[in-house]
């Protein structure tokens, strides 16, 4: 099944999955991170693909259901909600 999120999709495994470590240890360097390695209209992709998330019944709930193998936003002291706010606040301070 295709994702309806791929932007997002793309985000989570590289910058927040198994070898995070590799890029920066804290939320703010790995967003910076991803900010500063890609394009204006990435950086609207996945801030887009982050809004239509919002859009589902229940935000915690649909997160585990796709992300439950690749992050914990607890493990990052946020819940689903709060994460993805987070990094698009992020995003938001990071786009020129």
């Amino acid at each position: 099944m295709m994702s309806s999120f791929p932007h997002l999709d793309s985000f989570i495994h590289i910058y927040f999955g198994q070898d995070f470590d590799l890029i920066a240890d804290n939320m703010e360097d790995l967003v910076a991170d991803f900010a500063r390695s890609s394009s204006p209209d990435d950086i609207r992709a996945l801030r887009a693909d982050i809004a239509r998330f919002f859009q589902q019944a229940d935000v915690e709930s649909a997160f585990k259901q796709v992300y439950e193998n690749d992050i914990d936003p607890h493990a990052w002291h946020h819940t689903a909600d709060s994460f993805l706010r987070r990094v698009d606040f992020l995003l938001s301070n990071n786009n020129p």
